[in-house]
């Protein structure tokens, strides 16, 4: 007689259904234990309620998915199927009483015959072996009938099946997507290989938006998550998952070293450090494996806990240890993107409560991550709380150093805004929202209490000093409401000493009115409200007194804007107290506005505005002419000294008359149009003073300098361009030696170097040096070349600078030498004072020195066309030239 040998595999493994139930079941012999995890954790064999079968043992139990989830929620109820160890199927029901036994001609082995699922409200899918490999079969469900629809034949094992809608997954060497038509009808619509290399025991599909996925394990734990549209597979887990289910948002899985990961499907704030599973898929390539960074994402369990269940639209995850006991565990990104979701729906009091039952700050939560939002939506948060029990203790965990002092300040201001105009019963709310702000505001807090009925203001001042914690500084703040009575109260509830507050508010109460208010503001150092305050106690000179002696100027000016002597003395006061914080120009308004001319004089001469200066010299009554003519002088040499010689001429020219002087002024600033002009005006007396030659002179020796300065710049010009070349063609030469060798590398090292470059390359170049001395020269105005006088200051700059070189071989050489030949063109400045000196050579009648500068300047030029265009745009020699007006020679 022939005999079949079956093998079969156990696992472990878990039916619960999708609903808000999680109804978990048991099997006990022919009974089904069932209950909803969504409801409460009973440990098995304990159960909510039994589904009972016909006498023959369940086998296997899966879920009517044609059941409304709302309505298993609503009855507490459960719809199940089961296959018998007959081969019947059965239904199973709470509320119907008793099971069904589905009437069928279909061949049901108990034995070959697993993976059973429900699809589409009227579609029954199990998988039946056939030897070596396996079938897809799915059957009609009517009532109490099934039939048998169609049958699929697949090339390879299935271990695993999962349904959405009209499409099943079917798990085996490959994944293979099946389509359900109308009628029932199977066909395949996709495989995709996805590199399992052992068994898929469970598999679970997930639809996120336009995106279908699939979720798959392996008998030794590697965990693979699979885009269909895409076809993409990335392996999250290499080895070690013991566990894994689907909540919602994110997929939750456990391993072997006893930690919980959670995955979102999509970016969550809750986890912002965690990329998402589409983002994975978009990024990751399949070899890599999941690495969480967030804390949030990881949680560490018992030794051996599996995954239960995941409740749907929930935050709780059930696990089970391998003793057998249940736990029911909140993950903390499960909570967090909960917290979230309900605040961007406005949900502000049911995401505070369940933040107080998790011991969440969120107040810290809300501030730091949705900081903008609680601002603009603190009264819908007011309104949804209303406790102000509550609210106090949300504003109160603002204190916490995690929040941001800025953002903090913020909220703060905005649940004051909101609570400050809704009654009594939220006093203590409003002073928690003042004391939580970084500079507490406790002045406000006295005052909100001030306007309270007796019993209610005892109550508000005992929570303000319990909250301050220091009950000087409240009393010290209720002086500040000028109300005795109610520092009295801060003095007996916070337990001052009594004899030294008592003498104090003993003696501000013999005090008249704004006399006292003056003297709480002075000991408070509100100093603007005091002077005030003693305005009105009509004492001018004190008034005046107290205000010069804390800088009141502004606020005492307004006050006694009627008083014109007290004014002016303030003015005065307010002028030089401006000039000692070096305000010049403030200060010589006020010095004018008192007439105080020969001050404001000095101020203006402070601030450079000379000609002010001047003026105001000029209308002091009191000054003789000798006294006129000292200002005068000392006004002269503040603007020389601070280097400005068209000043001084004109200051010689017009107020002093020494017509000489400014000629010399003029020409040592290169000022030659006005100094031509100064000397036609008043020829006869220069000639007189400083001889006829002296303008020859002057125009001779600017010709030299010019001549000097412009070879000296062709010379720089030259000589640096031809290094260029020279430091370009060895890198070339440099390249070619070293083949593929990174160049830039080699000239970090010494191969530049003197010794090393005429060895390596037969170069002859001589030493060379260049330093900030030879560019900063290209940087003088037209007084440094067109004077008839040296700079010293300059030449020692020069001197100073000749130590900073960079040598040749330097590694940067090539880059400092192209910045430098790039600078080296002449400035704008430079260029037009050279053509004011050619136009006067010309019209004196020296053609030949005029001739001389033009020269140099062509030369310069085209020096500086024969440099590289990396060097030296065409854009910039074409402006250059165009700057430069030569003269015509015929």
């Amino acid at each position: 007689a022939q005999a079949t040998l079956h093998e079969l595999e156990l696992s472990w493994g878990c039916v619960v259904d999708g609903s808000q139930q999680s109804a978990c079941c048991v099997v006990d012999g022919s009974k089904v234990l069932v209950t909803p995890l969504g409801k409460t954790v009973i440990p098995p064999p304990m159960s909510v309620f039994k589904l009972s079968s016909p006498s023959a043992p369940v086998q296997e139990v899966f879920f009517d998915c044609s059941k409304s989830p709302d309505a298993i929620s609503e009855h507490i109820d459960c719809h199940a199927g089961a296959l018998l160890s007959t081969g019947t199927i059965v239904k199973l029901s709470r509320k119907a009483g008793a099971s069904t036994i589905l009437s069928s001609s279909v061949d049901m082995d108990p034995i070959t015959s697993r993976h059973f699922q429900f699809v589409s409200n009227r579609w029954l899918l199990f998988v039946r072996s056939n030897g070596a490999t396996d079938d897809l079969v799915i059957c009609s469900v009517s009532g109490d009938a099934m039939e048998l629809v169609d049958v699929y034949h697949f090339d390879d094992k299935i271990s695993s099946l999962a349904a959405a809608g009209q499409t099943a997954y079917a798990g085996g060497k490959s994944l293979h997507v099946i389509s359900i038509g109308s009628e029932g009808n199977i066909s395949l619509s996709k495989s995709i290989s996805w590199n399992m290399n052992q068994i898929a025991q469970r598999m679970l599909c997930a639809s996120r938006g336009s995106s279908d996925y699939i979720i798959a394990s392996s008998v030794v734990g590697r965990l693979v998550a699979v885009d269909i549209e895409k076809q993409k597979v990335i392996t999250l887990v290499k080895g070690g998952c013991t566990s894994f289910d689907i909540q919602n948002n994110f997929l939750l899985w456990t391993s072997a070293n006893h930690f919980l990961t959670a995955l979102p499907f999509e970016h969550t704030k809750a986890s912002p450090q965690t990329p998402s599973l589409r983002e994975l898929l978009n990024e990751s390539s399949s070899s890599e494996e999941f690495e969480p960074h967030d804390p949030n994402s990881v949680r560490a369990i018992d030794r051996g806990s599996l995954i239960v269940s995941a409740v749907s639209d929930d935050i709780r995850v059930v696990l089970q240890a391998p003793r057998g006991n249940l736990e029911d565990i909140t993950p903390r990104v499960l909570l967090l993107d909960d917290i979230f979701s309900r605040i961007e729906k406005n949900q502000y009091g049911e995401a505070f409560r369940l933040s107080r039952r998790q011991h969440i700050n969120l107040a810290e939560l809300l501030v730091n991550v949705f900081a903008d939002k609680l601002t603009d939506d603190a009264g819908i948060f007011v309104r949804n709380v209303s406790d102000p029990g509550y609210l106090n203790v949300f504003i109160a965990s603002l204190m916490s150093e995690k929040v941001e002092g800025e953002k903090r300040d913020k909220v703060c201001k905005a649940f004051f805004s909101v609570l400050d105009g809704m009654g009594d019963e939220y006093i203590t709310p409003t002073i928690t929202s003042l004391m939580t702000l970084t500079n507490p505001n406790i002045g406000e807090c006295l005052r909100r209490i001030q306007v309270l009925q007796d019993e209610k203001r005892e109550k508000a001042l005992d929570f303000l000093l319990v909250i301050c914690k220091d009950a000087e500084k409240v009393f010290e703040q209720a002086l500040g409401t000028y109300e005795l009575g109610l520092a009295s109260m801060v003095v007996l509830q916070g337990q001052l000493d009594p004899k030294e507050c008592s003498a104090l508010l003993k003696r501000l109460h013999q005090l008249p009115l704004n006399r006292r208010k003056f003297e709480i503001d002075v000991r408070l150092k509100n100093f603007s409200s005091a002077l005030k305050h003693l305005y009105q106690c009509e004492v001018t000179d004190e008034c005046v007194e107290f205000a010069e002696k804390h800088k009141l100027f502004e606020g005492a000016l307004k006050l006694f804007r009627k008083d014109t002597a007290t004014t002016r003395r303030l003015r005065n006061s307010f002028a030089h107290h401006l000039s000692s914080e070096q305000r010049f120009l403030e200060a010589a308004t006020f010095f004018s506005l008192n007439s105080d001319f020969e001050n404001a004089g000095k101020a203006y001469l402070d601030t450079g505005e000379w000609r002010m200066a001047l003026s105001c010299y000029s209308r002091v009554d009191e000054y003789t002419d000798e006294d006129r003519q000292n200002a005068i002088s000392a006004t002269l040499n503040e603007v020389e000294m601070k280097g400005n010689p068209e000043d001084t001429a004109l200051i010689l020219t017009n107020w002093i008359h020494d017509h000489s002087g400014a000629l010399k002024k003029y020409i040592e600033c290169g000022a030659w149009y006005e100094a031509v002009e100064l000397f036609a005006r008043h020829r006869a007396k220069i000639v007189e003073e400083l001889g006829a030659a002296f303008i020859e002179s002057a125009l001779d020796d600017a010709v030299g300098s010019s001549v000097e300065m412009y070879k000296e710049m062709w010379a720089k010009v030259t000589e640096k361009g031809q290094r260029l070349k020279a430091v370009r063609m060895a890198k070339e030469a440099l390249k070619k030696k070293v083949g593929e060798r990174n160049v830039d590398e080699e000239t970090d090292s010494d191969v530049f170097t003197q010794s090393n470059m005429s060895t390596a390359l037969g170069s002859d170049l001589t030493n060379f040096t260049f330093g900030q001395s030879s560019v900063g020269s290209l940087y003088t105005t037209s007084s440094d070349f067109l004077s008839s006088r040296p700079d010293k200051s300059k030449e020692k700059k020069n001197r100073k600078d000749k130590k900073k070189r960079i040598r040749e071989g330097h590694p940067r050489e090539e880059e400092f030498l192209v910045e430098y030949l790039t600078r080296a063109v002449p400035q704008k400045s430079v260029i037009e004072a050279t053509n004011v000196l050619l136009n006067v050579l010309v019209s004196h009648g020296k053609l030949g020195g005029a001739v001389e500068i033009q020269s140099m300047v062509l030369k310069l030029f085209e020096g500086l066309e024969s440099l590289p265009g990396d060097v030296l745009s065409e854009d910039k020699r074409s402006l250059t030239r165009s700057l430069f007006v030569p003269i015509r020679v015929v």
